[in-house]
């Protein structure tokens, strides 16, 4: 009787330890998720403000460049 007591105490503690880990394992991957979520968005911003810069620049030079060509034909 005693044996079959340890057994099923034994069966139990397994299965909750089982329960613990997977409610572990399901948050670690949840922010992992969130993470990845965070850091495309982060990525995305980045490549926004690089965009940005680069019209900006764009514009500069072209307009630096027009500057220079009309002097030039004075």
């Amino acid at each position: 009787m005693m044996i079959m007591f340890i057994i099923i105490v034994i069966m139990i503690i397994t299965i909750i330890m089982t329960m613990i880990v997977t409610i572990i394992m399901i948050f670690m991957i949840t922010i992992m998720m969130i993470m990845i979520i965070i850091i495309i968005v982060m990525m995305l911003i980045v490549m926004m403000i690089m965009m940005i810069m680069i019209m900006i620049m764009m514009m500069i030079m072209t307009v630096s460049y027009t500057h220079l060509r009309a002097h030039e034909t004075d």
